[in-house]
């Protein structure tokens, strides 16, 4: 006959060993000490800024189309003017300009967008780094980044602009390298 123990056995902690808070339901972050040298706090630090140039690169691209050649007040904002870009590929394509302000406007505003989940990881990945929310915010911020390349890319072929494609490109392809390196990290931190 066999007989079952009730008690705990070696291969299980005992409840001691548990924290009272698992006990009671409620999972326990795990907590690495922030020290030079840490492999957990280098790779923290680097997604840090791979998202925070990210959420930099398009918060300030969407202010320009607003700021440019403008002094607001402790700076005069220089920027990259696009009107008189966008009016030369408006006149290959034999389109009205008037609708550039517009066309540079909404470009503006999804630019704050994207920057949004991408301003929103960056917050989570310094309080929060081990967080699914950190991820997946991370992870759309990605995904738009990656949409809005390739729907640049896709109007600089037509607007036959071939400097603008091989930056939107670049652009492209170091962004594969910072997903890849915070998936890397994810994969790392999960086992």
């Amino acid at each position: 006959m066999n007989a079952v123990s009730i008690g705990s056995s070696p291969a299980e902690p005992s409840s001691s060993a548990i924290p009272q808070t698992c006990l009671r339901g409620q999972l326990q972050r795990p907590h690495h000490k922030i020290a030079i040298g840490n492999p957990v706090a280098a790779q923290i630090a680097l997604n840090s800024v791979a998202i925070g140039y990210w959420a930099v690169f398009w918060f300030m691209n969407g202010l320009d189309k607003f700021l440019n050649r403008s002094d607001i007040g402790w700076i005069n904002w220089y920027g990259k003017d696009r009107s008189e870009q966008f009016g030369e590929y408006f006149d290959r394509l034999d389109l009205a300009p008037g609708a550039i302000d517009g066309l540079l406007a909404f470009t503006g505003l999804w630019e704050f967008l994207v920057a949004l989940p991408l301003i929103a990881a960056l917050a989570a990945i310094l309080t929060r780094p081990n967080a699914a929310l950190t991820q997946s915010l991370m992870y759309w911020g990605y995904v738009l980044t990656g949409l809005t390349l390739i729907g640049f890319s896709a109007f600089d072929v037509v607007a036959g602009d071939r400097a603008e494609l091989r930056e939107h490109g670049l652009y492209l392809a170091l962004m594969f390298v910072c997903c890849l390196w915070c998936k890397q990290q994810a994969q790392a931190e999960s086992h």
